[in-house]
């Protein structure tokens, strides 16, 4: 095309620009807008899944499949996909000296595929989109095996992890026993080198719907705060720090946990009945045993009542998991109805080479259960009987917590009462085979829970849902 002059070429390459300009703009509104809309709709997405997730974890476990399950599934899938996160911060002083790290644990098993999250409806112009779901919270119980450095926080010890658990993450953790907290995430870590990790996954089994968590820190740091590195599914803890006043923790954890009950539709109790918690003496044994206490516990959980572990059995002999360390332990448990009772029974015939645990059975009827496997020191059997266990009281002292408000439950042949808070007589039903019980304080609050390992610690709720907290500090 020809100009007559120079201003009639430099008027059209003006509206030429003036043109790509308009259209650019319009680009970037509808991007912003795109923006703005699919935030609104993740949203409402993780607001509908995690509605879907409480009502799949009030259902009961022998109901017909929902999709619940398979959305909550989804998307924690989606938050494993995305890896589980990680962080460098580097500092800009020397590296310090740092013990090795804690043995890595075992990863949580993958969840399954499923099919994709339908599309929900666009939210309409001039709606606000639904707020991010409120985390969730959970408590594990745990009991001091090993204690090096700390002599405030003996062996036999009762602590609790306290946690915040969002859609596949642990959003908030801490981990606190009766001399105070020993892992402080608000501590300072100072100048620091610092990988962490984390990961929540929820399992909705006959029981009803319970969380497993992985969480870690750890590296070079000048500040206070310790390392930790924690495996419920393995049933593991360790919180140690390097350089000024270094010590090490090891636990023993449950390895799941049940939300606190807040909303008026939750169930009003930490202790599921399906659960078993009993003391395995040993009576006799054959070649050289991996373990050296004979007098261990056997925890016997519900699994999913939709696959073919529909249990998990760990046996812990001191610091030792003879049976179920890491991820394994799962098997398929039959139900035996004997003098109008029902007991769980579970035979797992491979040996270590085969399927990664020893051999294992257990018939909760006949009260006895058996061990064995092939080391490389030769092969060895180990035969133990059931029984509730004897540490299955409230005698001894324990530092107790209601909300945040301290006092003490105190055990003696006289009776129970509480100190403090709560202040007067109490009254306790146990329910030793199961691990549970039931506490009426004497102001008429009324609580249900579970004991945890060892019977270090009772975490209840009350009628309301809010919960209470028990450790105990001395027998």
């Amino acid at each position: 095309m020809a100009f007559r002059d120079d201003r009639d070429a430099m008027r059209a390459k003006q509206e030429q620009l003036q043109g790509e300009l308009e259209e650019a703009k319009s680009k970037l509104d509808a991007h912003e807008r795109k923006d703005v809309h699919d935030e609104a709709e993740l949203a409402r997405l993780r607001k509908e899944v995690e509605r879907l997730r409480r009502a799949a974890g009030r259902s009961s476990g022998s109901a017909p499949p929902s999709r619940a399950p398979a959305l909550i599934a989804a998307a924690a899938g989606l938050v494993v996909a995305m890896g589980v996160a990680g962080f460098l911060a580097f500092s800009t002083s020397a590296p310090t000296a740092v013990s090795p790290p804690a043995t890595p644990m075992p990863a949580m098993p993958t969840i399954p595929a499923v099919p994709a999250v339908p599309p929900v409806p666009s939210i309409p112009p001039g709606q606000e989109p639904d707020p991010a779901p409120e985390p969730v919270p959970a408590r594990f119980g745990a009991v001091v095996t090993t204690s090096v450095g700390r002599p405030d926080v003996s062996v036999g010890t009762g602590c609790v992890i306290e946690t915040q658990l969002g859609l596949g993450d642990v959003r908030a953790l801490s981990v606190r026993c009766p001399a105070g907290l020993v892992y402080d995430p608000s501590e300072e870590l100072g100048a620091s080198m610092t990988m962490s990790s984390s990961q929540e996954s929820p399992r909705n089994t006959a029981a009803g719907l319970v969380h497993l968590v992985a969480f870690s820190e750890s590296g070079q740091r000048t500040g206070p705060r310790a390392q930790i590195d924690l495996n419920t599914q393995a049933g593991v803890l360790r919180v140690w720090r390097d350089g000024a006043a270094p010590f090490d923790l090891r636990f023993a954890t449950e390895d799941r946990a049940t939300e606190d009950g807040l909303e008026p539709e939750a169930p009003r109790t930490q202790a599921p009945q399906a659960r078993w918690l009993l003391a395995a003496t040993l009576r006799t044994h054959e070649g050289a045993l991996p373990f050296t206490e004979r007098s261990c516990e056997l925890a016997l959980l519900p699994e999913s009542l939709g696959s073919g572990h529909t249990c998990r059995a760990r046996l812990r002999c001191g610091d030792v998991l003879v049976y179920g360390a890491g991820t394994t332990g799962y098997n398929h448990c039959e139900t035996l109805i004997t003098g109008g009772r029902a007991y769980p029974r579970a035979n797992d015939r491979g040996v270590s080479s085969e399927d990664h645990d020893p051999r294992f059975e257990v018939d909760l009827s006949t009260r006895v259960a058996t061990v064995a496997d092939v080391a490389t020191a030769g092969a060895w059997e180990a035969r133990f009987a059931l029984a509730p266990s004897d540490r299955c009281s409230f005698e001894g002292t324990w530092v107790a917590d209601d909300g945040g408000l301290p006092f003490r439950l105190v055990g003696e042949r006289r009776g129970l009462r509480a100190e403090g808070l709560h202040e007067g007589e109490a009254r306790a039903e146990l329910r030793c085979e199961h691990g549970e019980a039931s506490l009426t304080l004497v102001d008429g609050v009324t609580l249900d829970g579970r004991f945890g390992p060892e019977f270090a610690t009772f975490l209840a709720v009350d009628a309301e849902g809010a919960p209470y907290t028990f450790l105990r500090v001395a027998r």
